[in-house]
């Protein structure tokens, strides 16, 4: 997972986000969770009624109007999913945006 990633590799300022509740997330992302417990500084539960694409839709571009710079991990057989759409999102707000296909 991509929060692993970050936790183990870089210093940056960690906040996860759930469209729902954290609960509702699957097994290996809470697990995730737990394991970069100490790097993350905030966990932000969005509570959307169903967990649709929507409510992804919706938490991706949370996270782009609240930061800096967005880092995506798209994978490379799979050219039409939420993360690139929310790349493209961060490149239409003008803001930088870095790429690492998996």
């Amino acid at each position: 997972l991509a929060l692993l990633w970050l936790a183990e590799r870089t210093t940056a300022t960690i906040t996860v986000v759930a469209p729902g509740t954290l609960g509702q997330q699957p097994d290996e992302a809470r697990r995730a969770v737990d394991r970069s417990r100490d790097r993350i500084s905030e966990i932000v539960e969005l509570a959307a009624a169903e967990l649709r694409a929507p409510a992804y839709h919706a938490r991706n571009r949370w996270m782009v109007d609240r930061t800096s710079m967005t880092i995506g991990f798209p994978h490379v057989t799979e050219p039409s999913t939420g993360t690139w759409q929310t790349i493209n999102y961060t490149a239409e707000q003008g803001k930088p945006r870095l790429i690492v296909p998996v």
